[in-house]
């Protein structure tokens, strides 16, 4: 395949093309100014503190989504907990629910990343240590017997292959 001559038809406009090449910087502009406004807009909100309504819908949705994890709706809690950390992302004990919510649906690699940046938001007195502190435990215990389980299949395949070795 010629790739100079994809480049030339894709990245050069032939003579009498202007309005195709000025929609296409247009467009591209706009695509870069809206990504732009986006990143912006998520920074001022997190080194600005949320408005208080916002603040208040947060724990009102928080709540309602501690009750409906009660209730055992979990697909309806973990939306209102996302709700809830979009209006106030600092808020640190909703990660530490939805993390829990993550933990009963067996996602533990979330559970724990929630964990994380409950802790990171609320750095004292925080249950979210409780929880880490435990998986770490058991990740230890998962590691060192699986230690085993290959130490006993090396094992296995030595003698296996000393067998074969004196039978023939």
């Amino acid at each position: 395949m010629d790739w100079s001559a994809l480049s030339d038809s894709v990245f050069r406009c032939q003579p009498g093309n202007e309005q195709l090449r000025i929609i296409i910087i247009a467009l591209g502009g706009l695509a870069s100014s809206a990504t732009i406004s986006a990143a912006l807009y998520k920074m001022c909100r997190w080194f600005w503190a949320p408005p208080a309504t916002h603040g208040a819908a947060a724990a009102a949705l928080r709540l309602e989504g501690e009750h409906r994890a009660q209730l055992n709706q979990l697909r309806h809690a973990m939306n209102l907990y996302d709700l809830s950390i979009r209006l106030n992302p600092k808020a640190g004990h909703v990660f530490y629910l939805r993390g829990l919510l993550h933990e009963r649906n067996g996602d533990l690699a979330k559970a724990i990343a929630d964990w994380k940046r409950s802790l990171e938001r609320l750095p004292h007195s925080n249950p979210a240590e409780r929880k880490l502190a435990q998986y770490a435990a058991t990740a230890v215990d998962e590691r060192s017997r699986h230690r085993w389980i290959y130490a006993y299949g090396v094992s296995a395949l030595v003698l296996l292959v000393a067998m074969l070795g004196i039978l023939l």
